[in-house]
């Protein structure tokens, strides 16, 4: 067998996989390539590689039958005049082991650093697309790139190259699925039309002379029309538009002919199956120049099986890299020539019978009983109320999430979908945009309060940010502070030159007529993370923090491209606004100032940041305020990100809602969220045309990253609101 490691890619002599963490967006790449190939085991009569692009046959097995599997995997292989090799092998997974222990036992934590295999957002019909594009992006960056693909017709893979990498790339028709796809339509003429006189005898001649034409006219996209054409009235003793090489009547006109394989050896002759076979074969003569031109994806097919049997359906493998791994020794095996069990040690380990008697009776009396009393307790357990009603809501979810996807992917997987003369729609529908719900921090042990405080531009003023000037902070325990000046991108207000004191003219920053010292906006949160860096668990404080000062420092930390850090230095925030307002509901006022007078009898120079945060310090110490009551009040730290995208995407999307909210189709409130999810009136439409009602309700209702609904989960209102818009939609 190959050794399998954990790097970047897998040779044929060595079989690897890449699994890496990243907070925010999480990918696996599990692929197999050809690069590196055993002496032993290559063909001294291989051509040399075209470099111009080589031809490849693909296919996709998914690990649970229908369309709601959450694994599936991709086999591009060689063809044979290149050994039918395993050239790469593309694993995609809809969930990983520890993101859902996590996301269940504890919600709202982001989860331990770990290698996650999640690496697919979407339906399980748009994997046999993404694999395929991914695969083939990934041969291009090694220098092969792919000129055809071989294949069944089902899925989007071309139309999405083209769309999305703009490579243009040939597709032929994998010749088993082709008429498979054929037969399967005389079936369903006669499953639906039970007078009709189509027996399965009269199915199998049509499906041998169908694999006779294409088998005979590979090339000659002209004769393989003609012969299309011809087929149906041949079956009905019309021979006008035979050719003699196919048709023994044209050879010897004056000899009877018998057709051998019909019943009775007697042409057919309801004319109301031939009118109906004839509409039937129409669109198969219309792609006559596609059938001429086949291929074959069945070493593909192998290939599935033989992960099938190393990865099988009833077993989940695919929330680790143990699926990785099974699809990568299917390949190895394959690439080797190897049988799997029977050639993987050849050496073999003989014991001796009473040796092995022992062993098992062993062997059995350890596992047995601790594997059936597991199975026993998970049994009873599964039988209880709140267990079912679980499963129950679970399978409602993946309803939803399925019906959600497709709608919002397009077309993806379809039979035949390729052979259509139309553009396919593949116009992807935006990932929904959580809404911030400044969830609080459900657990944080040893925190560490940070007092902070900004100075800024200006105010934030129709929900454009200002620029920092000034960021200063203090750790509560220990005293130990921070303080930075800033020159601003922006121009700094008249009112808050004015307030603040400080001046910046270009080149220089003065602060009330002193020239100060002043890093860039990168250095400054730079220096604040390493700073922050010497506390554990960080909480950041600040006075009206959540309408002000957290927004810029989130903004700023995006706009540096480090908010990755941020999210994992810091734990949460606190607004002491909100926390004397909850605490200490009886006084007058809740600015800083007045709070300074109220408890520590003192008058200070505010708006400047390090004046406010020392001053913030002594106003929690004087009020007495505990770590718990603090702590009541911390939520994440990524909300104002959220919110930002949030208020930009409702800012977008909202005025083409207008003509639906003066319509009364929806209220403003709807109008809001769905425009800040990221979805927009073309949107609607779309949906509409392509899964009707239930598409939107699906949509509309579907989870978000953060397993909450992307509009409602008010499914009278959804249903309510949907209706309206469908109404309109179809009066358009």
């Amino acid at each position: 067998m190959l050794e399998t490691n954990t790097d970047s890619h897998t040779d044929m002599t060595d079989t690897n996989t890449d699994s890496h963490t990243d907070m925010t967006d999480t990918n696996t790449d599990s692929h197999t390539d050809m690069t590196d190939t055993n002496s032993n085991n290559r063909n001294e009569s291989v051509p040399a590689v075209n470099f111009s692009g080589m031809t490849v046959c693909a296919d996709h097995g998914w690990q649970k039958r229908g369309f709601d599997s959450l694994t599936g995997h991709t086999f591009l292989m060689s063809k044979r005049e290149y050994g039918n090799k395993v050239i790469k092998t593309i694993v995609k997974h809809r969930t990983c082991g520890t993101c859902k222990w996590w996301k269940r036992n504890r919600p709202g934590r982001k989860p331990r650093p770990h290698r996650c295999v999640w690496n697919h957002r979407g339906s399980a019909r748009l994997m046999e697309s993404q694999a395929g594009m991914q695969a083939v992006k990934e041969l291009l960056e090694q220098g092969t790139p792919v000129k055809t693909i071989e294949g069944d017709g089902d899925n989007t893979l071309i139309a999405r190259l083209k769309s999305e990498l703009n490579l243009t790339v040939t597709k032929k028709f994998d010749k088993n699925h082709t008429i498979k796809n054929i037969v399967a339509r005389l079936y369903d003429l006669q499953k639906n039309n039970k007078n009709l006189k189509i027996s399965s005898l009269v199915i199998r001649h049509l499906t041998k002379s169908i694999k006779y034409v294409f088998a005979k006219n590979q090339g000659q996209p002209d004769d393989m029309k003609n012969n299309l054409e011809a087929l149906i009235p041949h079956q009905f003793g019309d021979h006008s538009l035979c050719q003699p090489r196919f048709c023994g009547y044209k050879r010897k006109p004056s000899v009877k002919y018998l057709h051998r394989s019909l019943p009775y050896k007697a042409p057919l002759s309801d004319p109301v199956l031939r009118e109906k076979l004839q509409n039937l074969f129409e669109p198969v003569i219309s792609k006559a120049a596609s059938y001429a031109d086949l291929g074959s994806s069945q070493a593909c097919e192998h290939a599935n099986r033989a992960a099938s049997l190393r990865a099988p359906k009833h077993l989940h493998y695919g929330e680790s890299e143990s699926l990785d791994f099974r699809v990568k020794a299917s390949a190895a095996c394959i690439n080797e020539g190897r049988n799997y069990l029977s050639e993987v040690n050849q050496n073999e380990i003989f014991i001796h019978s009473k040796d092995m008697d022992f062993l098992l009776e062993v062997s059995q009396s350890l596992t047995i009983p601790r594997k059936t009393m597991k199975e026993k307790k998970r049994q009873k357990k599964s039988k209880l109320p709140e267990q079912k009603l679980r499963r129950l809501k679970l399978k409602e979810e993946r309803i939803t999430s399925k019906g959600a996807c497709e709608a919002t992917e397009g077309a993806s997987y379809e039979s035949e979908i390729s052979f259509s003369e139309q553009a396919e729609d593949i116009e992807r529908i935006p990932d929904a945009i959580p809404k911030p719900l400044f969830t609080a921090v459900s657990s944080l042990d040893n925190p560490t309060f940070v007092i902070i405080d900004l100075e800024t531009t200006d105010l934030i003023r129709r929900n454009i940010i200002p620029h920092i000037v000034q960021i200063a902070a203090k750790e509560h325990r220990t005293q130990t502070s921070f303080n930075r000046y800033i020159p601003p991108q922006l121009p700094m207000s008249n009112e808050a030159e004015k307030v603040t004191g400080i001046v910046w003219d270009g080149r220089k920053l003065f602060y009330k007529g002193v020239e100060l010292d002043f890093v860039n906006i990168k250095v400054a949160i730079s220096d604040f993370f390493m700073w922050l860096n010497q506390f554990s668990n960080a909480v950041l404080v600040a006075h009206n923090g959540k309408n002000f000062d957290f927004r810029v420092l989130s903004t700023a930390v995006y706009n540096c491209n480090m908010y990755d850090n941020f999210t994992q230095i810091v734990m949460g925030f606190i607004d002491s606004l909100a926390l004397f307002r909850s605490n200490f509901p009886k006084i007058e006022k809740y600015n800083q100032p007045f709070l300074a007078q109220h408890f520590c009898k003192e008058e200070y120079n505010a708006h400047n940041a390090v004046d406010d945060v020392n001053m913030l310090d002594k106003i929690l110490i004087a009020a007495n305020v505990s770590k718990e009551l603090m702590l009541k009040l911390c939520y994440n730290s990524n909300s104002h990100l959220l919110q930002e995208n949030f208020i930009k995407a409702k800012a977008k999307n909202l005025p083409s809602f207008h003509p639906l909210i003066a319509s009364g189709v929806m209220k403003m409130t709807t109008a809001e969220n769905i425009a800040g999810s990221g979805l927009n009136c073309a949107h609607l439409k779309l949906i509409y045309t392509r899964k009707g009602e239930d598409g939107l309700i699906d949509v509309l209702m579907s989870k978000n990253a953060f397993g909450k609904p992307r509009v409602s989960n008010d499914k009278k209102l959804m249903c309510s609101v949907v209706q309206k818009m469908g109404n309109m939609f179809s009066e358009l």
